[in-house]
């Protein structure tokens, strides 16, 4: 496989250029590190970097010609260069908008990007770590395709469906975000490939997210489980991650799901709003404002239950996971030296546990 990373103007100066919003990597260091993560996964990976439109459009045309996939941030032109646009929709590979900061919160003009119709997905606010979900996703769409389902007529609503014949059984990915509308189901692309290479058949969540995203994700959850139970698939374990995890526990009382497995899950909203410096969005993603903070607590499930979370995540306390898991009967087991994002890496340890503990729960 091989992908194009294009980048547009000013993305020269990455390093130097307000740190404080793209970041103080240079681009050749970021071009290394996305080098190495795409020789890990067998990707031949270009880049290409001009401040001018026509070498843009003109890179976007050589890459329809000899690449799988682009990955690109257009800067600025994103905004009004509807050539860019053009360009991206003439060609037959899928391209994925990247943008380092959050151009859904700084000046108006920002948010709006023409270019984002002409691409597969558009990965935002993520920092530069948004580049290397964009390989990742982009190599996930060449690996399996998925069949991307409907399950209601919210932009939202959707599952990437990928069925393995014979499997050993299906498992539901929900990832987190702390329910942020920039955090989207590309995150769990990784774990999907190899739950499905491991072979299980994989569906791929997508929910409701930002103001008001929590009680909006938990609706989600249940419409698809239904949506996707009635078509046979059995037995559904659900699998979370982060805020996903609560989402994934709270699916353990759901008719049609046979077992849970929590990664670092989210499982105290009360003392993370209080301590987390996420803690007024997630009292946002709730519906409610810091001062109105009202939520019950996770039940416990109805289901076999594990909960996994790394001794070195700094993001969740593991505490958190140990005294649930206690008072709820569930499994627990913490994992030495995985942090946050590793517990969803397929090449870290924490995958073998993943692949147990599902074999166990999906009895």
């Amino acid at each position: 496989m091989r992908i194009t990373v294009i980048n547009g103007p000013n993305l020269n100066l990455l390093g130097t250029r307000e740190p404080e919003v793209y970041g103080s990597e240079s681009l050749v260091d970021l071009e290394a590190t996305w080098r190495d993560h795409a020789d890990a996964l067998d990707i031949d990976l270009g880049t290409f970097q001009s401040n001018h439109e026509g070498a843009i459009i003109d890179a976007i045309h050589a890459a329809g010609r000899d690449s799988d996939g682009i990955v690109i941030n257009p800067g600025a032109y994103a905004h009004y260069s509807y050539a860019i646009h053009d360009a991206l929709a003439s060609i037959d590979i899928p391209a994925v908008e990247v943008h380092i900061s959050d151009i859904k919160r700084r000046e108006p003009w920002r948010a709006t990007s023409v270019v984002a119709s002409a691409a597969e997905s558009v990965i935002y606010g993520r920092g530069t770590i948004g580049y290397i979900n964009a390989i990742d996703h982009l190599w996930a769409l060449h690996t399996i395709p998925p069949m991307p389902t409907r399950y209601g007529d919210h932009p939202d609503q959707v599952v990437d469906v990928r069925e393995i014949p014979d499997a050993k059984g299906t498992v539901l990915l929900i990832h987190g975000g702390f329910w942020r509308a920039e955090w989207t189901r590309d995150l769990m692309d990784p774990l999907a490939i190899a739950l499905c290479e491991d072979g299980w058949s994989t569906l791929n969540l997508e929910y409701r997210r930002g103001d008001g995203g929590l009680p909006a994700s938990r609706e989600d959850l249940r419409d698809a489980i239904s949506a996707l139970a009635s078509n046979g698939r059995s037995p559904i374990v659900a699998v979370g991650h982060s805020a996903g995890g609560y989402l994934a526990i709270d699916a353990g009382h759901v008719e049609g799901i046979s077992g849970v497995v929590a990664l670092a899950p989210v499982v105290d909203l009360d003392a993370l709003r209080a301590n987390h410096p996420s803690g007024r969005q997630l009292a946002a993603a709730a519906g409610t404002s810091d001062d109105e903070w009202s939520l019950a607590p996770l039940a416990v499930p109805s289901v076999p239950t594990s909960i996994l979370h790394g001794t070195a995540d700094d993001d969740i306390p593991i505490g958190q996971s140990e005294a649930f898991a206690h008072s709820s009967h569930a499994t627990f087991i913490g994992l030495d030296g995985i942090g946050h994002i590793d517990i969803v890496d397929p090449a870290s340890p924490a995958f073998a546990v993943l692949l147990s503990e599902l074999a166990r729960v999906a009895r």
